[in-house]
């Protein structure tokens, strides 16, 4: 055991990368066999497909996300190549780029989405308590930042 953790705080910090990690796989796997979408790209037609004018610039997703910004330009380069997402220019400051979902990106979110909350319901949701639930909302608050 690390000097500068408790037991109890390796468990929480452990749990919490291990229950990240595994539901990341967990996901990846289930789109990629059903859809043939990473789990980071299913992601980003979420984030699009509840943004204002479902577009967001590249910038605000990397952030939203936690990607690089060049790694999600190159992301938003697979979804806009699969005609999901199109690229529009930042017209308003001439710096940076859109992501914009499209017609087909909507399809593509909205056919794959009952499957995934199932699976989230699964592998997640199901294994807690109410309870456990609203103090898992809670502590969240409590950790993320803007």
């Amino acid at each position: 055991m690390d000097p500068s953790f408790s037991a109890a705080e390796l468990d929480a910090w452990g749990g919490l990368l291990r229950t990240h990690a595994v539901l990341d796989q967990v996901m990846d796997a289930d789109l990629r066999k059903h859809d043939g979408l990473r789990h980071v790209e299913f992601e980003v037609l979420l984030r699009l497909t509840y943004a204002p004018g479902t577009r967001m610039r590249i910038q605000e997703l990397a952030d939203a996300s936690l990607l690089s910004r060049s790694g999600t330009s190159r992301l938003v380069d697979r979804l806009e190549t699969a005609g999901l997402v199109t690229r529009e220019a930042a017209t308003e400051d001439g710096r940076g780029a859109y992501a914009v979902l499209t017609g087909a990106g909507r399809d593509t979110f909205e056919r794959i989405k009952p499957r995934h909350i199932a699976l989230v319901r699964e592998r997640f949701l199901d294994r807690l308590t109410p309870e456990d639930i609203a103090a898992l909302g809670r502590i969240w608050a409590k950790v993320t930042w803007p």
